[in-house]
């Protein structure tokens, strides 16, 4: 099929990657920079604004740029070289583009990024009342509502009433009590810790289990105003801006950073650990903040002129576009993108033996897959996409990542708002409260978390480790956060202690190997068939040897997925994939940006 070129960066890429991988192999985990915790500060931290360069660098970032200029109509740019390209007709300054940029709607609406492109599903939002639709007319009945925002699930949350409902189910994401959590964080809450209600000014989902929400918290005889970030109904942090209403709040692809603005200034969030520094714009008015497809850059409309940086980078550097907009979007390609500069790659893994197909999604979210070692795309799978994360069932059905499969594929867990709900062919559907992080043994039996500690079992569950016995081996506070097993016996375990995440191997009642490595956030974890393990963490993609040792590391990457029954891997690097032979640390690149990959038999 016919490819339309694309942005990937190429040039030197894989010498780049192999640089990185060589510097962090000579650091040491007391050299990584630390990740900032959860604040409630009232601004974010400013430097002396650096001089913004006039154009951008011609190989940094891609793309179509969406934004109406100052008389609101809709143009478009390709990024880097602002060439124009088609944009839907549209003549107000506010809009929301569709996924595939093909059509505008009005301020208040919201297009299901994951739903059929030609069925075209979006809510409307007028005053109090919500309408879904799609091209074939209204999806039941307006709701009573504000702040609508898509689940990447298809369910939709709203504000009603001083609490988050779910429709269709009307179901509690969050009651008033779980917001109210948030306002006890401020500093002027009086010590009984009475709220008065709050009121819910903008919603937005991270993932499938995370949602931002813009709050107005009334403080004496003002309201100060806040964004919060809750995981289930759990609050995972909250920072509160001040006395101007927040308001345009956004979210990166994968759910990684989000922002609102007050309309004089910026506020950028890590999705995980709350507010980060924003370079200083030297602007009267900010108009609207668009993400680009693969998380790594920000775009701000701010007076006349467009300022690009990286988010969450110290001090990020401005770049500036001369381009005067009173709103923006950005998207990415819509086929996945041709595969250049693939020689050393192929070469590397015909000779690795390495076979099979890598599932990935591209930064627009599309599903792709490739057959290796030939590097050549297959055709489309015919079936809707997937969202960015994903993990594959049976017949390489994309599913969500939250959903853990047994080693046969037939049963699913999946955990959401704080329990785990079991299917699959041949069994009874269960539901496992107050429990999550569930993993399938070997020999397809369900093990899960809760409280800090394992526990086995859906009917009559059991336990497997307790914390008395996690206290032993790590110290008083320890507590169980995510487990991958190594076989019938042994896990790697992420356990929590003295504030830190550490990983270990072990039995239920003894260490095999004592960690060495030690982290902010460590979670995704992938076991090969030789009991190699590889996991995210706050400092990237990280490989352990079977002792427990650090092998390799990979800043930035984000993902990893195993080759079937061998000790080769393909990771997610910013804008490339690596291929990666731990053992020997060999490492070749494949100049492609994706989100998440998959690597499955033939």
């Amino acid at each position: 099929m016919v490819r339309r070129s694309t942005w990937l960066v190429v040039g030197a890429l894989a010498a780049i990657a192999l640089a990185a991988v060589v510097d962090a192999l000579r650091g040491d985990e007391a050299g990584a920079p630390s990740a900032a915790s959860p604040t409630t500060s009232s601004a974010a931290p400013t430097t002396e604004a650096p001089p913004a360069e006039p154009v951008a660098d011609q190989a940094a970032f891609g793309g179509v740029l969406y934004y109406t200029d100052e008389s609101c109509e809709l143009r478009a740019l390709r990024l880097p070289t602002l060439d124009p390209e088609e944009a839907p007709n549209w003549d107000e300054c506010r809009f929301v583009l569709s996924p595939d940029g093909t059509r505008a709607s009005g301020a208040g609406s919201g297009w299901d990024l994951h739903s059929e492109p030609r069925r075209g599903r979006l809510f409307q939002s007028e005053g109090a009342t919500i309408q879904v639709s799609t091209n074939g007319g209204p999806e039941g009945e307006p709701i009573g509502g504000t702040a609508p925002a898509w689940r990447p699930t298809g369910t939709l949350a709203y504000a009603a009433g001083g609490a988050v409902f779910e429709w269709p189910t009307g179901r509690v994401v969050l009651s008033a009590r779980d917001l109210a959590v948030a306002a006890r964080a401020h500093p002027e809450i009086p010590a009984s810790g009475r709220v008065r209600a709050l009121s819910v000014g903008d919603l937005e989902w991270l993932d499938d289990d995370r949602i931002g929400v813009v709050l107005g918290v009334p403080v004496e005889n003002a309201v100060e105003h806040a964004v919060a970030v809750f995981e289930g109904r759990r609050l995972a942090w909250v920072e509160f801006g001040g006395p101007r209403a927040l308001f345009d709040l956004r979210v990166s692809a994968n759910g990684r950073f989000l922002a609102a603005t007050d309309g004089e200034r910026l506020l950028l969030f890590d999705g995980r650990r709350g507010l980060v520094e924003t370079p200083p714009f030297d602007a009267t008015r900010i108009y609207g903040i668009a993400w680009s497809p693969d998380e790594q850059w920000a775009a701000v409309a701010a007076d006349s002129s467009v300022y690009l940086f990286r988010p969450g980078e110290p001090q990020p550097r401005l770049r500036r576009l001369p381009i005067a907009a009173r709103d923006l979007a950005w998207r990415g390609e819509t086929e996945p993108a041709p595969l250049v500069s693939t020689e050393a790659a192929r070469e590397w893994l015909g000779g690795a033996g390495a076979t099979g197909r890598l599932f990935v999604t591209e930064p627009t979210c599309r599903l792709s897959a490739m057959r290796l070692p030939t590097l050549e795309w297959e055709n489309e799978p015919a079936r809707e996409p997937a969202s960015c994360r994903f993990t594959l069932g049976p017949g390489d059905e994309p599913l969500s990542e939250t959903i853990a499969l047994s080693a046969a594929g037939d049963l699913r867990a999946r955990c959401s708002d704080g329990r785990i709900l079991v299917s699959g062919a041949g069994i009874r559907a269960a539901e496992i409260q107050n429990a999550c992080a569930p993993a399938w043994t070997p020999d397809g039996r369900l093990t899960f978390v809760r409280d800090g500690e394992l526990w086995l079992g859906t009917a009559e569950p059991r336990l497997l480790l307790t914390r008395a016995e996690l206290r032993e081996m790590f110290g008083r506070d320890a507590r169980l956060e995510e487990v991958a097993w190594l076989d019938d016996r042994r896990v790697w375990a992420v356990i929590r202690a003295d504030g830190r995440l550490t990983l270990a191997a072990m039995t239920m009642s003894d260490l095999v190997y004592s960690p060495t490595f030690t982290a902010e956030r460590i979670d995704r974890l992938r076991v090969s068939s030789t009991g190699m393990v590889a996991a995210a963490t706050d400092r990237g993609v990280v490989f352990f040897d079977n002792g427990g040792r650090r092998a390799m590391s990979f800043p930035g990457a984000t993902a990893v997925a195993w080759a079937p029954d061998s000790v080769i891997a393909a990771v997610a690097a910013p804008r490339q994939i690596l291929f990666v032979a731990p053992i020997s640390r060999e490492v070749v690149a494949l100049p492609l940006p994706v989100e998440d990959l998959e690597w499955v038999v033939p």
